[in-house]
């Protein structure tokens, strides 16, 4: 049998209500898991279950069973800031009010887990006893184990033992341990690390290069200069190289500087234009401001000048020492900004230098639509568009009531006489 359109409709509504429903409650859950995510409800509750298993551990320690307790804190030892309610530097202290006694467990950890550069500082807070244990480590088969080892070396060994670090950069054959022990080296201001240093910058593994490079920077030997202009060739060093030349305040590394920037102006892969301006700024204001100046009036003279640092080039020029001077060298860079994105931060900066007061600030039209962000409007529109639903879905019941009303009526009243 046939049902009436009053019957298809009022299935029609019943479905749409499920729907509805359905979708209602789906968003309603995702929403609050997301407030208590964001308000810091699951953080505070996952760090209260980790706080039990860091009492586990104590309790472990306590009855001496140090490996069990080890195995519990390595997870937090490592993990990044909040990533499991318990940071780094708390599960570090924790392991050291261990005691001493947690270092062997400790090194067993270093080696089940193929190295554990985490682990470094809870072990070299021991001195000498951590040396001591990681000196065996040094010819172990696995390169994690050995760079471990000689991170811990290089923080609490004696002498002899930065002579093994020295060695192990000259003769490991893994990438990877020589870099960590000429980087745990140049942090103990070892300048014997320059001459292996100058070897690796010729190694055709550029992250080697880049910590070769890195160790002269920190070291600055009396050849530094000369590596940091022999750097500037090499693509994947120009960026530290740029930055070393700075560093040198050497006052010949400003023509440098400007050649090099204007030689790389058609060069897609460099956008270190910031850097060139960041060394300059590092140097003598004598040479400092010419260059810059220079720079900033060969910018200002493209067409496409909003893509250069302008920005960066006047904020330094503000910056220097004699104002008389950069007030000068403002007023030259005058006609390159004029019409840019960097005129509004020009003005600001003529204004500092002058001290005169800044305008009073003009009043910005209404315009909530860009007050609030993307998110936001998106969660007003979904609300909308579920409120317009749920309004809709009453009125079809309304008129769906009110027309069955009007058919029980007229079916029950007598017929007209």
């Amino acid at each position: 049998m046939d049902e009436g359109p009053l019957e298809r409709r009022r299935w029609v509504l019943l479905h749409l209500t499920g729907i509805l429903v359905t979708m209602t409650a789906l968003f309603f859950f995702l929403g609050l898991a997301w407030w208590w995510s964001v308000r810091g409800w699951c953080p505070s509750v996952t760090r209260k279950m980790r706080l039990k298993e860091v009492a586990v551990a104590k309790e472990h320690a306590a009855a001496g069973d140090y490996d069990a307790a080890v195995r519990i804190m390595a997870k937090f030892v490592g993990s990044p800031e909040g990533e499991f309610g318990y940071d780094h530097e708390e599960a570090t202290r924790q392991l050291i009010a261990f005691g001493p006694d947690v270092l062997d467990p400790i090194f067993r950890q270093i080696v089940e887990r193929s190295g554990s550069p985490a682990l470094v500082d809870a072990a070299s807070a021991f001195g000498t006893r951590a040396a001591a244990r990681a000196r065996p480590l040094i010819e172990h088969e696995d390169e994690d184990v050995r760079r471990t080892a000689v991170l811990i070396l290089a923080r609490t060994g004696e002498p002899t033992d930065l002579d093994t670090v020295l060695r192990m950069v000259a003769e490991d054959e893994s990438p990877e341990v020589r870099i960590a022990a000429v980087e745990a080296l140049v942090r103990e201001g070892d300048r014997r690390v320059l001459e292996a240093s100058a070897r690796m910058l010729a190694s055709e593994d550029w992250h080697e290069r880049h910590v070769a490079l890195r160790a002269v920077r920190e070291l600055m030997p009396d050849n530094a200069f000369d590596v940091f202009v022999h750097a500037l060739d090499d693509p994947a060093l120009r960026s530290s190289a740029i930055h070393g030349l700075g560093m040198t305040g050497d006052p010949r590394a400003a023509p440098i500087l400007v050649q090099f920037a204007k030689a790389q102006d058609g060069n897609p892969r460099f956008d270190d234009h910031g850097s060139v301006v960041r060394a300059l700024s590092r140097l003598p204001d004598s040479v400092a401001l010419p260059a810059m100046l220079e720079l900033g009036k060969y910018w200002g003279a493209k067409e496409n000048s909003d893509d250069y640092p302008l920005n960066w080039v006047i904020g330094s020029i503000e910056d220097c020492a004699d104002e008389e001077a950069a007030r000068g060298a403002l007023a030259e860079l005058e006609p390159c900004v004029r019409g840019t994105r960097h005129e509004e931060f020009y003005a600001a900066a003529r204004r500092r230098l002058s001290g005169d007061p800044p305008p009073p600030p003009v009043p910005k039209p209404w315009r909530p639509w860009r007050r609030y962000s993307r998110s936001y409007l998106m969660t007003v529109g979904a609300f909308a568009a579920f409120s317009g639903c749920w309004i809709g879905l009453l009125a079809g019941w309304v008129g769906y009531a009110c027309r069955r009303r009007r058919e029980s009526r007229s079916s029950t009243s007598p017929p007209p006489q």
